[in-house]
């Protein structure tokens, strides 16, 4: 297989996570939030470098998750108790990433000077508020509606 059709197929598959996987959605707009307010701190290029390395490991590990889930179900007919636990070790898997994903998170973002000068420039930038919460109201829809794809 040539490399251009690897990449093909790996867009395919992520394309395939983001439409049916609802978390996985979940986790792609959290990103796309924390790299949006991203430059109202002054984080040193490790700090950058270590949340985007976090970024991808709970993206990879729900991508992963995915994969078990797709081969489970395509071995086991109804229900088994040991496709069960597999699946629910994988999803723990994920969590465990998530966590400490948010715990990083708090540590790197969780100041209230830089909190409040946030609230206060989409306060007082109306097009920066309007487009934040427009932004919330289109996350929200993408996380709880978009099905297009069936597993």
């Amino acid at each position: 297989m040539g490399l251009i059709k690897s990449f093909k197929n790996a867009a395919t598959g992520l394309i395939r996570a983001f439409m049916s996987e609802r978390n996985f959605r979940i986790h792609l707009i959290m990103m796309c939030y924390v790299v949006g307010f991203m430059g109202y701190y002054d984080l040193s290029r490790l700090e950058t470098a270590l949340i985007l390395l976090l970024f991808g490991a709970v993206l990879s590990a729900e991508l992963m998750n995915t994969s078990i889930e797709y081969i489970i179900n395509m071995n086991v007919e109804g229900f088994d108790i040991r496709a069960k636990h597999a699946k629910d070790i994988a999803a723990g898997a994920v969590m465990v990433f998530a966590v400490i994903a948010v715990a990083v998170g708090l540590i790197f973002f969780l100041d209230f000077k830089v909190l409040t000068e946030i609230f206060f420039d989409l306060k007082n930038t109306p097009i920066k508020g309007i487009m934040f919460l427009m932004s919330l109201v289109v996350s929200l829809y993408i996380c709880t509606k978009v099905r297009y794809l069936k597993k």
